[in-house]
């Protein structure tokens, strides 16, 4: 696919229209935090990842047509990518601190996640600049596929991928199993059932969706490696697509908690209540003057 194509046009609006969707569950999350009185812990670290996953939408509404905003995208898409995938990692370690290592102090390494979250995938970004590493690269901009910039995607980006991936899925079912026991048999009160039910669910969402997002457009970037003239043009629109969704999934899986829910349902209950007030007052006016 050719950087100035009228396929990648196509492409280019189809990535705009659905990482606008992604960008739309990122905020929704981050508002509902900022209107919530509760200050979780947990939560906020999902705030975080949906700050990198919302860099990363943007950064793919971005149209790679020009050298300058091609470069501005595939900055911006390494660091988000490899910091929404390091906050995935942060929160299994975080769950599986609080379930299996019952520490009630996890949150004093705070700092040190969004160092890890946030200034670890900065440093990464800086490596593929110092050899002028990135650029187009079949359907939108990033590091480029030339045999010694392929180092830089294998050093600050697939390694990152597969071993958070590999760490995820033995943390979460190390942890899924512990909850499941404790479910099964009932060993603590009935809040704590309810909340363990609630997080079973999402667990078993939790490590899958690096896989669903980024499984296409690694088979794409190994093909790209032996055929680089070659671009598979259904490979690239699958790899595009699911990526694309890696913010929107997030926003759904990890974001919407218990406690997010029901200050969603306290917040579409005041609103109702409030209509039904304005409502009323207006019928109570028209009463008294027909």
């Amino acid at each position: 696919m050719d950087q100035n194509s009228n396929e990648q046009e196509i492409l280019t609006l189809s990535l705009a229209i659905t990482n606008t969707i992604s960008a739309i569950g990122c905020i929704f999350i981050i508002l509902a935090y900022v209107t919530m009185k509760k200050d979780l812990f947990s939560i906020r670290l999902v705030v975080y990842m949906s700050i990198a996953d919302l860099i990363h939408s943007l950064c793919l509404i971005i149209s790679p047509l020009s050298s300058v905003w091609c470069l501005i995208q595939s900055i911006l898409l390494e660091f988000s990518s490899s910091s929404s995938i390091l906050w995935s990692a942060i929160m299994a370690f975080a769950i599986f601190q609080a379930v299996i290592k019952s520490d009630d102090y996890v949150e004093r390494k705070e700092k040190a996640f969004v160092i890890i979250g946030y200034i670890i995938p900065l440093i990464l970004t800086c490596l593929p600049l110092s050899t002028n590493s990135y650029g187009y690269t079949q359907g939108w901009c990033w590091i480029k596929s030339d045999n010694q910039d392929f180092i830089w995607r294998l050093l600050c980006f697939y390694m990152i991928l597969l071993c958070v991936i590999i760490y995820n899925f033995v943390v979460y079912w190390i942890v899924y199993k512990k909850i499941r026991n404790e479910v099964i048999n009932a060993i603590v009160d009935e809040e704590a059932q309810n909340i363990n039910k609630d997080l079973l669910n999402r667990l078993r969402f939790y490590p899958i969706i690096l896989l669903v997002c980024y499984s296409a457009v690694t088979v794409k970037r190994v093909y790209e490696f032996f055929n680089p003239e070659g671009g598979e043009r259904m490979l690239t629109w699958v790899s595009g697509l699911m990526i694309s969704l890696l913010g929107l999934l997030n926003s759904i899986v990890y974001g919407l908690s218990k406690d997010i829910r029901e200050h969603l349902k306290q917040m579409v209950c005041k609103r109702q209540s409030r209509d039904f007030k304005k409502f009323s007052s207006l019928e109570g006016n028209r009463n008294i003057n027909p």
